[in-house]
């Protein structure tokens, strides 16, 4: 089974969270049996600390770095992303300031077979402060939308 991470990094990006994301990625890959992979569009010029990280991670996760030359919005970047994700059975989402704990991959997959009627998930977050301490949560509605085959990319 092969998924992906689609991820978008701006210059405005901590570089900090975003090594912790990509690490993240990592620990949730480790709990499953699937071939992993990220792909990372930059939103512009992004720093050589943040080019590095990346470069680093890739001994430990497979990535895909696409660099955009300019900067063309969140939105754009996923589109973008999204069109070289053919082939793969599952497309996971992170901001470069989010953390995936580690069962989300096997967890979202496992949901997925379960119910082959549902398309996409989301789920709820725990907002951290830069120390790592609990902020709060972000609840996602419980419950079936219907995108109406928005999602035939």
């Amino acid at each position: 089974m092969k998924v992906v991470f689609i991820m978008v990094v701006h210059e405005s990006d901590c570089a900090v969270h975003l090594k912790d994301s990509l690490h993240s990625i990592y620990l949730s890959a480790s709990m499953c049996t699937c071939d992993t992979n990220v792909f990372i569009r930059t939103d512009g010029a992004i720093s050589s600390e943040k080019i590095e990280i990346i470069r680093d991670a890739r001994k430990y996760v497979s990535i895909d770095l696409f660099q955009g030359e300019r900067e063309i919005g969140l939105t754009r970047n996923l589109n973008y992303l999204i069109q070289k994700t053919k082939g793969y059975d599952y497309i996971f989402r992170l901001d470069p300031d989010d953390l995936c704990l580690p069962p989300r991959i096997k967890t979202q997959i496992k949901y997925f077979e379960q119910n082959p009627d549902i398309e996409m998930i989301g789920s709820s977050a725990e907002v951290i402060d830069d120390d790592g301490k609990l902020k709060g949560v972000k609840k996602t509605p419980i419950g079936k939308i219907v995108f109406g085959g928005m999602m035939n990319y």
